[in-house]
Order: structure tokens, then sequence, then C-alpha cells
């Protein structure tokens, strides 16, 4: 979701206008191949400042969560749409785009969006899947590091939201599945009960589709491994 309030470095973008088609899939938070492009370019500088600030795991710190939210100005026009702006938020990505909330809408339902029934209003939103949404954004308090002071700051009339856990991400860029990727052989030197009991918990987590609960318990097995001599 969207933080009020957050104090958020934008990374300016020289203007980029092309035509291109807008083709959203929930299931791989994917825009399309030029708004795809942009977003794995920008989530390699993401992915360094989430490390260098010690987010073991890409696990969000409650209190420090909503200083991670990282926007970068993107001009393109999508069939129709202008974007405005991306970002990301750990395993949250958006689009921002410079119309409002129902002529977004209405677009996409022409291009084959899907909104299932369900709540579709500027105010509250409208979900097009169960980790994805378009809803009216608010304004972001931007920082200037030059003149040490933040503005207030709209990066679109309306934005999609979509969640992508990290560990999925990884599966769907090897090609393979997530319980694929989860898989291990455990060497009987190194998994005590202790690691196998949190391993089976994170993979149940993982397969009821918790998967926060699922990256904590898969960082404490790692934390254990390495207790035990694994990182030798």
């Amino acid at each position: 979701m969207a933080f009020v309030g957050a104090v958020i470095f934008s990374q300016p973008l020289s203007a980029e206008v092309q035509s291109n088609r807008f083709q959203f899939d929930p299931a791989t938070c994917s825009f399309g191949a030029t708004l795809d492009r942009q977003f794995e370019t920008f989530k390699k500088d993401y992915d360094e400042l989430v490390a260098e600030a010690g987010f073991k795991y890409r696990i969000p710190n409650a209190e420090m969560q909503d200083g991670f939210e990282r926007h970068q100005w993107f001009k393109l026009n999508v069939d129709g749409l202008n974007v405005s702006a991306i970002s990301f938020e750990f395993d949250y990505q958006f689009v921002y785009f410079e119309e409002d909330f129902d002529t977004v809408r209405n677009r996409l339902i022409e291009l084959g969006v899907p909104f299932p029934e369900g709540v579709f209003s500027a105010q509250k939103g409208g979900g097009i899947a169960d980790n994805a949404m378009l809803f009216t954004p608010e304004e972001h308090y931007v920082w200037d590091p030059a003149t040490q002071t933040s503005t207030r700051t709209l990066y679109g009339k309306s934005v999609i939201q979509c969640e992508l856990p990290e560990f999925k991400r990884m599966a769907i860029k090897r090609g393979i599945s997530v319980e694929e990727l989860a898989r291990i052989e455990p060497n009987p030197a190194l998994w005590s009960r202790q690691v196998l009991e949190l391993h089976e918990k994170a993979l149940a987590a993982r397969k009821a589709g918790e998967f926060l609960a699922a990256a904590a318990d898969s960082g404490r097995v790692v934390e254990l491994l390495d207790e035990n001599g694994g990182a030798g």
C-alpha cells in the first residue's frame, strides 16, 4: 500500500515518450515489455538500497518501511494512457498515470484487464486480482538533499499497485515453480531437528500463501544453518 507523509527520495529520469502496449498480468506483475525493462533497471538500484539498509531477507521493518518507497519519473504513452512514474516498495510495484481513476479503469477494461465484481470508486479503489488494484494516490513528501527540505509531490492521478513476493519473482525468472525453488536437500550434519521443523513450517506457509511468514521462517533456517557451519 502507499504511505502518506513518508519521506521519499525521488530519482529523476529524462522523458522517454513512446508508443507501447500495456499488457498487465497480475500473476507476474508484468506491465508490458517497455515498463518491465524500466522496472528491471530500477530494481537493481532499489535492491542495493534495501541491502545497504540491512533489511535481511527483504523482511520489512514496520518502523522504517514507509521510508523505502522509491519513485522514478517515467513518461510513456501506452495504448492511450500516459504513464507518469513508477515506484517500488519492497514486494510492491506501482505504475502511476496522468489520467484519473475512472479514465484509466475504463481504458483498462477496453484493453482486457479484468475488474471482478467489487468496489469500484476513486476513493476506495478497484480490485483487479488478490495482489493487484487500481486506486487514487495521495501526495508524498519528497526529500531534496540539496536544499534539505521536503516538498509535496503527486506522481499521478491514479496508480496500479501489484504485489509479487521476491522468492516468487525469482522462481518466475528462472522458469521454475515456487516449490522447486524452495526445495532443499538437507545435510544431516547441519540440519538439526529445529532447522527441519522450521523448514517444513516455511514450506507450509508458502503453500498457504502466507508469504511474509514464510520469508521469516526461511530466514531463520538460513541463520541456523550458518550457526551450524553451513556458511563455510
